[in-house]
């Protein structure tokens, strides 16, 4: 299970559209969780994983396991060798036999260290989008509770941003949303292709709903 490409990011950022277009593009997700009102084409995130392993983990070393307030602090995480096995066991327990796999979770990038130690040739994807326009739709979706000023989000933000230059040295890719919103494609066509698949502009025009990009 060597084909594997995670997806990570603040929430607010896109990060839903970004795993929807690699998941029609052929990448196996397991079972993932649905539409919602805040996403409403899909959160295209393995809800076993979520659910069992990450928000767990958060909880354990003291860190809130929305992944908004307390933030971890790093020095906590440690690598863990069960923990390839179980991420493994999940996706075969949910039919996966070949081809690339991915897994979509903001929190992730939180503890990013773990996920490295258990999958060091995983393909990284940072999905960014303007300061502003993240804390913008924070400040107006009622399950992002955690922080209450503009302030304390941009602080969140900032903390980060500070993972996301310590997956850069790792080779991740960006794809900024706001882009992918206007049309331009090359950053996901190159996150795409890495994993050997061939990116269909087509699929991501059809999928993209500018309609229900807010902020």
């Amino acid at each position: 299970m060597s084909n594997i490409t995670l997806i990570t990011g603040c929430a607010r950022s896109g990060t839903s559209m970004v795993a929807g277009i690699f998941h029609l593009h052929g990448f196996f997700g397991g079972n993932m969780s649905g539409p919602t009102a805040y996403n409403k084409k899909g959160m295209f995130e393995n809800s076993f994983i979520r659910e069992r392993i990450v928000k767990p983990y958060l909880d354990s070393i003291g860190a809130d396991k929305l992944g908004q307030n307390p933030l971890p602090d790093q020095s906590k995480i440690v690598p863990n060798k069960d923990f390839t096995k179980s991420i493994v066991d999940i996706f075969l327990a949910e039919g996966y036999k070949e081809g690339p796999i991915f897994y979509k979770g903001a929190k992730m990038c939180l503890m990013w260290k773990m996920w490295h130690d258990g999958f060091p040739h995983a393909n990284w994807v940072i999905v960014r989008r303007p300061d502003e326009s993240i804390i913008n739709s924070c400040m107006d979706t009622p399950f992002m509770r955690k922080n209450t000023t503009r302030d304390e989000w941009q602080k969140w933000i900032d903390y980060h941003k500070e993972r996301f230059y310590e997956l850069k040295d790792l080779g991740a890719i960006e794809i900024w949303s706001n882009r992918l919103i206007e049309g331009d494609f090359s950053e996901i066509s190159t996150a795409i292709e890495k994993s050997g698949v061939n990116f269909r502009e087509s699929i991501a025009r059809e999928f993209i709903d500018s309609t229900l990009w807010t902020h």
